[in-house]
């Protein structure tokens, strides 16, 4: 998860910078695809730790 939160930052970074939009915005609208599904594997990543949590939780145990 801390691997994709990096990864969505630096998407988002290169977002705010002026050269990425230059060459018609295509560099722009490759990363806004990047983003999105890099934003999507988190949420994906997020929800099957949530999962596993409360599966461990109902055993008796916890993640940390």
């Amino acid at each position: 998860m801390i691997q994709l939160s990096k990864i969505i930052k630096e998407l988002e970074f290169r977002l705010t910078e002026s050269e990425t939009y230059k060459k018609g915005g295509l560099e722009a609208k490759t990363i806004q695809k990047e983003l999105g599904s890099t934003k999507k594997a988190l949420f994906d990543e997020e929800a099957a730790w949530l999962d596993a949590q409360e599966t461990l939780e109902a055993a008796g145990l916890r993640l940390k």
